[in-house]
């Protein structure tokens, strides 16, 4: 183990020294200070666990050993975030990604409820966020996303796991929510065999695990779901269900290895967390058509444990209750319409009200599909033009 870290350290010494100099070209470059300050952090911690392991390798008492792994550990996650996320993203990030980065940027000093002060954007790949740095996130977005309003209100998810990771409480509640509501239908007793009663009492475990597995990431996929739905209001059910019925997957399965819920249960978890102001629009009522139009006949599998239990009505009405609380104690803004009618979205004036026009986005999409085109090619350009460039 010792003559292994040995060669372990100075293999690290090389690729500490490598780091060192892409981080000081990104100083040099000067486009994200922010962001070069937490990856020289990185670095350093890096140089500190690598000293450490340095001296356990000369040290001979045993029991340091398995700290060593310890270390090992800490390093990799640290050594991840620098070469597989952070410094490709810095170094392949283009003009163009830093325009797009001028919409996120705006739509974050709209809701001023996160802890960014710096980004980074790299296209290719559909919306995700990898906030290992709270405070610079690297946004990815497909490839010519710069060009359209399509898909954009999927941003707004993405931003939701910014807000859920700076606000702990959140996870720590909710999964609250969760073990209450199953520990409270394990309470209710009802006239079934023993047998019956210990495989339903199996099942209702079960699902308090399926909803807590991998620190409860579940859990954050519909708060930001709900986030979303609050923020942009109907835009977003449609963005949502367009992606759905793109997949074309199966919306009352699911899986232990998917981290994401059934997508059946997201959509009405979404429907539910509209804002009260839209919720009976006719444009809302019209997606719910379609996506019970998509779903109909396509069953519940036959699963050890029914979809009943582990995606009920009762528990997503709880879900979102609570993240609505949080939602509104923390000042987040809710879309509050109107949803514009077929005159206002083509002449929509305040591009900067970007829940608006993606909203309009949507109305103009069903009323015009034929010009929609080149309207949506004008606001996109208005829509640059009025961005702050700072």
């Amino acid at each position: 183990m010792r003559a292994y870290l040995r060669a372990k350290c100075a293999q690290l010494e090389i690729e500490l020294n490598r780091l060192q100099d892409y981080i000081g070209q990104q100083e040099r470059d000067a486009t994200h200070p922010v962001l070069v300050s937490d990856l020289k952090d990185h670095l350093c911690q890096m140089q500190r666990l690598c000293r450490r392991l340095s001296a356990i390798a000369e040290n001979p008492d045993a029991a340091l050993l398995k700290r060593a792994h310890m270390y090992l550990r800490d390093y990799a996650y640290l050594q991840t975030s620098l070469r597989v996320w952070y410094l490709p993203a810095c170094f392949y990030e283009t003009d163009t990604d830093r325009q797009f980065g001028r919409i996120i940027r705006h739509l974050n000093s709209r809701l001023g409820v996160t802890p960014m002060e710096d980004l980074i954007v790299s296209h290719g790949r559909f919306f995700t966020t990898f906030p290992g740095i709270l405070r610079a996130p690297i946004f990815y977005v497909p490839f010519a996303q710069h060009q359209s309003l399509g898909d954009l209100p999927a941003l707004y998810h993405e931003v939701g796991h910014i807000v859920y990771q700076h606000n702990p409480l959140f996870a720590t509640e909710l999964q609250a929510v969760v073990i209450t509501h199953y520990s409270e239908l394990a309470r209710r007793t009802s006239p079934i065999p023993s047998v019956q009663q210990e495989e339903r009492l199996k099942a209702l475990s079960w699902c308090v695990q399926y909803w807590n597995w991998r620190k409860a990431i579940r859990i954050q996929e519909l708060f930001c779901d709900i986030f979303a739905a609050n923020v942009v209001g109907p835009a977003f059910i449609f963005s949502w269900i367009d992606l759905v019925m793109r997949q074309a997957g199966e919306p009352y399965q699911y899986s232990e290895c998917d981290e994401h819920p059934p997508d059946g249960f997201r959509a009405t978890t979404c429907f539910q967390a509209l804002p009260a102001a839209c919720r009976d629009a006719p444009l809302v009522e019209w997606m719910q058509q379609v996506f019970t139009q998509y779903v109909s006949g396509k069953l519940q599998r036959r699963d050890p444990v029914p979809y009943a239990m582990l995606c009920s009505t009762e528990l997503m009405e709880k879900l979102v209750n609570k993240v609505s609380e949080h939602l509104e104690r923390i000042g987040v803004p809710v879309y509050a319409g109107p949803i514009p009618d077929q005159s206002q979205a083509q002449d929509f004036a305040d591009v900067l009200d970007l829940e608006g026009l993606l909203n309009a986005a949507v109305v103009k999409l069903l009323a015009d599909p034929n010009g929609y085109n080149s309207w949506e090619s004008e606001m996109v350009r208005r829509l640059y033009a009025a961005l702050p460039t700072a």
